[in-house]
């Protein structure tokens, strides 16, 4: 029997999701699935990497992983949740947490990504707390060039 183009799509998104794991502020995703896999909330290969993948499946009408999206919100929120005053607190909501690392802000493999994970599912799924975390996040970058401080080392 011959899968449909959704019925192949559903299971390539559950095979992504099956590998969360639960993580401060939410779920991440391992680099691989080996027992001991290191956990990354990249834009290349993570958290808001697969935050966007479940942004194109709700844009293709596919609902069913939106707790997996709700868990990667949830995570990206807890690390880039900066806010935009630049003092250091933490995020509103989350009083646990940490500042966001200026030296990790690049956009592939570090904070910059984040945003753009968080927007695209805000604007597939109407999800207004993921966009306000992600103009708090870019904020907090803006601040950073502003101020004349590296954004990665």
């Amino acid at each position: 029997m011959r899968m449909t183009r959704a019925e192949a799509a559903r299971a390539a998104v559950r095979w992504v999701t099956d590998a969360a794991v639960p993580v401060p502020g939410g779920l991440a995703w391992p680099e691989t699935r080996q027992p001991d896999g290191r956990v990354s909330d990249d834009l290349y290969d993570g958290t808001a990497g697969v935050l966007m993948l479940l942004a194109e499946a709700r844009l293709s009408g596919i609902t069913d992983f939106d707790a997996f999206a709700a868990g990667a919100v949830g995570r990206l929120s807890y690390l880039g949740g900066a806010d935009p005053a630049g003092d250091g607190a933490p995020a509103a909501g989350d009083p646990a947490s940490p500042p966001p690392d200026p030296r990790r802000a690049e956009l592939y493999t570090g904070l910059a990504g984040y945003p753009v994970a968080l927007r695209a599912w805000a604007a597939a799924a109407g999800d207004q707390a993921a966009a306000a975390t992600a103009r708090e996040t870019v904020a907090w970058l803006a601040g950073l060039v502003q101020a004349g401080q590296p954004a990665s080392e």
